[in-house]
């Protein structure tokens, strides 16, 4: 799996909703994400690995929490880790919108 950061991040993506689908017939929830771009020389491919969650989580999150995790995304954006669009969706979920 090749590509920039953001790439790879949306294809484990991808692959978590397939898993959360097959077997609990949820989606799956980005919790959190990281990544490195390319490097030149030894080991110089991008690499993301993501934290994710299948469905709504069992506790409803605290404006704290919310903020805490909006800043982190945020972060992501930022570092080009998360495309704007998928900054922008995950927003949504975290303001209920």
């Amino acid at each position: 799996m090749f590509g920039t950061t953001a790439k790879i991040i949306e294809n484990l993506m991808e692959e978590a909703n397939e898993f959360c689908q097959e077997k609990f017939s949820k989606q799956a929830v980005l919790t959190s994400s990281r990544g490195e771009e390319a490097r030149m020389g030894f080991g110089g491919n991008p690499t993301g690995s993501i934290e994710f969650r299948c469905g709504q989580s069992e506790k409803p999150s605290s404006a704290s929490e919310n903020l805490d995790t909006l800043m982190k995304l945020k972060s992501l954006l930022d570092s080009g880790a998360i495309t704007q669009e998928e900054y922008d969706v995950q927003k949504k979920k975290l303001l209920g919108e």
